[in-house]
């Protein structure tokens, strides 16, 4: 399967999971769009999918420094993960941990 985010999106607008290259005919339509690999078996924390973003300051190159600022930001998604299937609908809120998609849940 693959992820496939509209170059001009935001809030989540467009985002759609392909489950075969078939329907990867759809990015077509698209004016930019950034396609990656879908992860078959994430990681999993109580059942739901989370992205951790950390943030860090890099001092140098010649011999860098590294600095991870104490705060970071966690997110979930809000419905408990099922593996893509073709025989039935797919709920992007067990697949995607966008804050504008799942604000509301």
């Amino acid at each position: 399967a693959y992820i496939v985010k509209p170059g001009d999106g935001s809030q989540g607008e467009g985002i759609f999971i392909a489950r075969c290259c078939h329907e990867l005919e759809a990015a077509r339509a698209l004016e930019s769009a950034i396609g990656q690999t879908y992860v078959d078996r994430p990681l999993l924390l109580d059942g739901l999918k989370f992205d951790l973003r950390l943030y860090i300051c890099l001092i140098g190159l010649e011999t860098p420094r590294a600095f991870l600022c104490r705060e970071g930001l966690a997110r979930f998604a809000t419905v408990p993960y099922e593996e893509p299937d073709s025989s039935r609908k797919l709920n992007l809120k067990a697949h995607l941990t966008n804050y504008s998609l799942n604000k509301g849940s």
